[in-house]
């Protein structure tokens, strides 16, 4: 179970969260640090020639020259550019053309088929008018290029400049997220791949807009594997502001797979019998869950207690009671045991204080866990007053891991709609856990050595390590009361046990406590989702991030 100590919870750091404070210092390109690409790009293996593909769209003469002035300006000297242009091409487009062809540099104006078949490099930057990349953009693709040649896929951080020209919303994104980028284009404009994984899978779209790009990418991604998709933790590009009424990203709001089959379920409820949780949580899986083919195995943790009827809880046949007795209290031998005595193919964790809100929220995880390579799936639990509880946990957040929108209300869009939308994570709290059986029995269940706390972040970083994805769904919403069961693990009584839980996870887990890769490192582990100061990355020509 997660759970994150009070002491954690409450503390604020003094760091800047300003993002023109955090450009200043960590962001802003000197002319030493031109002069070190310069160097670093002579050190190259291999300088891929990269073809920037650049659409006009609605921004005008303006925004056109400001994106092919970006591209004049790139540090990195190995490119050709290609201005895209419909049927109506606009009278303006010649004079631009005509004075990058003073400054020596050939632009041509093609069709998108063209772009692509007279393209001379082998990876292409698909570049959104408007938007300028910034002079290290070509310099720090074509090093990631080079350092994986067998990649396909190459995106980064972004941002946007305001009407007067300041930098501000950054968007730092999570690494490659197949779950997210199938319910939102969160990838945006500027991103790089290889010209001919875009012929084999249907070339460029024939007039680009916000939807056609997105499902470009989702064809170039699927063509792939997760390994050949690198994502660059560093802003390279700006956006503008001009077209103020479209959206950041294109979204598609509660993403719901629709389960191919309805395999058995066995839900496992570890609890202590009390009868004002366990029957409020039956109730809900019994008579208010829309789902054809669910077991319920409630997994006493004590001795049936004198105000527990059994026979009452047990009348429905689809329940059953097993006796777990763990004294102390262990949580993962609980389930561990309980899982044992279950068949189906899909196993269910879920705390006897979690009430159901929504009738399709198990159909809805039964959909995204038979997806391919997914091990286990989270749900949105919300406190009883309505605000998020846990949508996702972030490792390294308050010293070992957290839940992501923890407090907001409940119908926030969250960090760039993250509050809101399917998506792959690390890891996920166990208070509503579906899992494959199969899964869970080949990593070894829970770790029955921790009792309480960080056994669901552990269960769910031996599955990545096995290659299994972890989702997380919006679409499946239930209350949580949260540790009123056992209570607080960090309480007087289990304080001694709980810092020991900590130390084991820490010292099986560190290295990868700081580095979870959907939480950008440029995001704060003290404050979610604001700029971290200093970031855990640097530009690889600086040794740190400047101070």
């Amino acid at each position: 179970m997660l759970h994150l100590p009070r002491r954690w919870r409450k503390r604020r750091g003094k760091t800047p969260r300003d993002y023109a404070e955090w450009i200043r210092r960590y962001d802003t390109l000197t002319a030493a640090d031109l002069e070190a690409i310069a160097q670093a790009e002579a050190l190259l293996p291999d300088r891929p020639l990269l073809s920037v593909v650049l659409p006009v769209g609605s921004v005008g003469r303006e925004g056109t020259a400001a994106s092919i002035d970006s591209v004049l300006e790139q540090a990195y000297q190995s490119w050709d550019l290609w201005v895209v242009v419909g049927a109506a091409r606009p009278a303006w487009l010649g004079d631009l053309l005509t004075h990058a062809g003073r400054r020596g540099i050939r632009v041509e104006a093609v069709t998108p088929a063209e772009a692509l078949a007279r393209a001379r490099g082998e990876w292409i930057v698909l570049l959104d008018s408007g938007c300028s990349l910034r002079p290290h953009a070509l310099f720090l693709i074509a090093r990631a290029i080079a350092e994986n040649p067998d990649g396909g896929f190459v995106y980064a951080d972004d941002d946007r400049l305001d009407p007067v020209g300041r930098r501000c919303e950054p968007r730092f994104k999570p690494d490659w997220n197949e779950a997210l980028l199938d319910a939102q284009n969160y990838i945006g404009p500027g991103a790089a791949f290889r010209r001919d994984l875009a012929s084999a899978t249907g070339g460029l779209p024939g007039e680009f807009s916000e939807g056609a790009t997105w499902a470009l990418y989702l064809r170039l991604t699927a063509a792939v594997s997760p390994e050949m998709i690198r994502h660059l933790p560093h802003v390279l590009l700006h956006r503008t502001v001009t077209d103020e009424t479209a959206p950041a990203v294109a979204e598609i709001p509660h993403h719901h797979p629709a389960p191919r089959r309805a395999p058995d379920v066995t839900v496992i409820v570890p609890s202590t019998g009390n009868p004002r949780l366990l029957e409020p949580c039956l109730d809900g899986l019994l008579h208010r869950t829309a789902y054809p083919s669910v077991k319920v195995a409630v997994a006493l943790t004590e001795d049936v207690p004198g105000n527990l009827d059994p026979t009452h809880v047990s009348q429905d046949p689809r329940v059953r009671l097993l006796l777990c007795i763990a004294a102390p209290f262990n949580y993962s031998r609980v389930c561990n045991r309980a899982a044992a005595t279950s068949e189906t193919e899909l196993l269910c964790f879920l705390n006897d204080d979690v009430d159901v809100i929504g009738s399709d929220w198990l159909k809805t995880m039964v959909g995204h866990v038979l997806e391919d390579r997914v091990g286990a799936v989270g749900a949105k639990l919300y406190y009883p007053d309505g605000r998020i509880q846990h949508a996702g946990v972030g490792l390294g957040l308050a010293g070992v891991a957290a839940p992501l929108h923890r407090g907001l209300p409940g119908d926030a869009e969250g960090y760039l709609g993250r509050a809101r939308l399917a998506q792959d994570l690390s890891c996920v709290t166990a208070a509503c856990l579906l899992v494959r059986r199969s899964v869970f029995e080949a990593v070894g269940g829970f770790d029955e050595s921790l009792a309480v706390a960080f056994n669901d972040v552990d269960l769910c970083l031996r599955l990545r390590e096995a290659g299994w994805r972890i989702v997380w769904t919006p679409a499946a919403e239930l209350h949580h009361h949260e540790s009123v069961s056992v209570g607080r693990p960090d309480s007087p009584a289990r304080r001694a046990q709980f810092a020991r839980e900590i130390d084991a996870f820490r010292s099986r887990w560190g290295s990868l406590l700081d580095h979870d890769p959907h939480y950008n490192p440029n995001l704060s582990l003290e404050r979610q989702w604001e700029p971290a100061f200093p970031p855990r990355v640097a530009y690889p020509w600086r040794e740190t991030a400047a101070e």
